[in-house]
């Protein structure tokens, strides 16, 4: 995995940095970074500093300023900024979770857009809290929730298909167009197509190509797929019972179904989880043993016809019940998970 992001995603994604934020920055990212970096005092640390954004918004009399940056593509960009800009700086290579430091070394420590990147966010604060000096601060512009309700919506609606829709990794011939489109001169020329090499045949067939490739296109284009439907599963409150989230995401047909539990959920060795498919009216209807832990992919045979049908399935439920499932048919034990279906 480490060699696929070298050779794709991490080298790509550090030089078209700059290029891709340039227009959050000027519609007000700048402005916001330099407000909060300005409260920056003494010896003073920026955790995850990429290419070397906040370095000439630091107020000129801090004592120190370390730039910290784990990515070695990121380094390539951030060394030669610095030694360009001038401004004396201290980079290291280090992750947001093992700073090289003693404890009680910095007066500020600074997060800009870089929690969001860390795989553990509790142990990265940590580390920052560590190196602090008693009375530091800890400045930071992270993405959060939004205030406006409506926008905020969307982002619940979203978030939680990255925990359900598995990472791809695109193949190379994308990153090859993207260096293309960015860095036209540093590209190797294109191979000359071969319909271009063959001039003599262009003029006799052309007529007769376009008419077989419209053909084609008609009778094998397939229509746009409607896209999943996402049903999220909240924690029934009772404390004593498990607690945390579930996902589940519908294929638009209803012929397939995923769930996946946000965080792993807690559970007595001799139990195990059930999903329900819950009708307006009547009884519920078992879609089967699901993970406490990971992803289930609920068999086909399980999901009832017309399951999305709003007048046959209105909920989702998860329900605690003995190891094979419930005995009955129905759920015994107490429900603990449950989400509305929102056609």
């Amino acid at each position: 995995m480490g060699r696929i992001y070298d050779a794709t995603w991490g080298r790509f994604f550090s030089a078209a940095y700059d290029s891709l934020m340039k227009s959050t920055e000027e519609a007000g990212m700048r402005e916001i970074r330099s407000e909060a970096l300005a409260e920056a005092r003494g010896r003073t640390i920026d955790i995850g500093a990429g290419t070397g954004v906040n370095a000439d918004l630091f107020p000129d009399d801090l004592a120190e300023l370390v730039l910290a940056e784990p990515d070695e593509h990121m380094l390539k960009r951030l060394r030669p900024k610095m030694a360009e800009s001038g401004r004396e700086v201290e980079v290291v290579q280090a992750p947001a979770d093992r700073l090289p430091f003693p404890d009680d070394t910095f007066d500020t420590a600074v997060f800009t857009l870089v929690l969001c990147t860390v795989p553990d966010q509790a142990a990265a604060l940590a580390e920052a809290a560590r190196v602090l000096r008693p009375g530091g601060k800890l400045l930071f512009v992270e993405h959060v929730r939004a205030e406006e309700p409506g926008l905020a919506r969307w982002q619940d609606r979203l978030i939680p298909l990255t925990a359900v829709l598995p990472p791809r990794t695109p193949p190379q011939r994308v990153w090859q167009g993207v260096e293309r489109t960015l860095w036209p001169q540093l590209a190797a020329p294109a191979p000359v197509p071969w319909w271009q090499r063959m001039a003599v045949w262009r003029g006799a067939t052309g007529a007769l190509s376009v008419v077989a490739l419209a053909l084609a296109m008609w009778v094998s284009i397939p229509g746009v797929q409607a896209p999943p439907i996402v049903v999220v599963l909240q924690a029934t409150g009772d404390a004593a019972q498990p607690q945390g989230s579930f996902v589940a995401s519908f294929s638009s047909d209803g012929r397939s179904l995923v769930t996946r539990p946000l965080t792993p959920v807690a559970l007595q060795s001799d139990r195990v989880l059930e999903l329900w498919a819950v009708p307006p009216q009547g009884t519920p209807r078992s879609l089967g043993l699901i993970s406490a832990n990971g992803a289930t992919v609920v068999a086909r045979d399980r999901l009832p016809p017309q399951v999305l049908d709003a007048s046959r399935t209105s909920a989702l439920a998860v329900s605690v019940e003995p190891p094979g499932g419930s005995p009955t048919g129905a759920p015994t034990g107490p429900v603990v998970f449950a989400g509305k279906l929102q056609f």
